[in-house]
């Protein structure tokens, strides 16, 4: 993905909805994108890609930064607030000896781990499963 493409990603609602991440700066190692449909600036879903090349390993951070608004206004016209929001990362670590193949096959498996029964009830439903 180049760093001044936008990207599409659907969420996790019962009919997907696309979220469009457009780019907005990038810093150093640093690409930093936003989901602009918010009702406020601080309501914007924000994605920041790093990566850096060490002598042994390529390290990628991802972070996905979801804030939830709610609408305070009693009546009248809508007056939204971030009340809170949820963080997601990743750390990838790939030796620099791996093929592209190789990376490929660590990313695929981790982002279908996300998918696993215990994953999913301990994000979801906050509940430890051992």
């Amino acid at each position: 993905m180049a760093a001044n493409a936008s990207f599409t990603v659907q969420d996790g609602e019962n009919t997907p909805v696309n979220h469009v991440f457009d780019p907005v700066n990038i810093d150093g190692n640093t690409a930093y994108y936003q989901n602009k449909t918010a009702n406020t600036f601080d309501g914007r879903e924000t994605y920041s890609l790093q990566h850096k090349v060490g002598q042994v390993v390529r390290t990628v951070n991802t972070q996905l930064r979801k804030p939830r608004e709610i609408n305070t206004a009693e009546a009248g016209d809508p007056v939204y607030e971030v009340v809170d929001f949820g963080v997601a990362k990743a750390t990838f670590l790939i030796p620099k000896t791996w093929t592209v193949q190789q990376a490929e096959n660590l990313r695929v498996e981790f982002a279908n781990s996300l998918l696993a029964t215990a994953v999913l009830n301990a994000t979801d439903g906050g509940e430890f499963v051992w």
